[in-house]
């Protein structure tokens, strides 16, 4: 490496906030605070589906997550359209918990 070697400054994202949300049969968003510009979200208990298209899923149509998976969300215009609901095949209700970072 000569002399003049550059050097990268990075901004650490901090949490800015956390959501438990129940994946129920209506469709559901996420409500992030404001400044977040990432989301990381786990599906818990039971399988879910979403999409990020500006498109409602069903609870047949749309990615699919399963219990365990971890949905992470980059940029506000994606975080906004994000949508989910409860997979078909999901009996009682799951779970998606998030992180806001910012």
């Amino acid at each position: 490496m000569g002399t003049g070697a550059a050097r990268v400054l990075t901004r650490a994202l901090v949490v800015k906030g956390f959501e438990s949300i129940l994946a129920t049969t209506g469709v559901k968003a996420l409500t992030p605070v404001s400044g977040t510009v990432q989301a990381v979200c786990q599906v818990q208990d039971e399988p879910l589906r979403f999409r990020m298209d500006g498109t409602d899923p069903t609870d047949a149509t749309g990615q699919e997550a399963f219990a365990g998976d971890v949905i992470t969300i980059d940029g506000p215009d994606d975080i906004a359209v994000f949508k989910f609901i409860r997979h078909a095949d999901s009996s009682p209700n799951g779970k998606l918990v998030c992180h806001y970072y910012g």
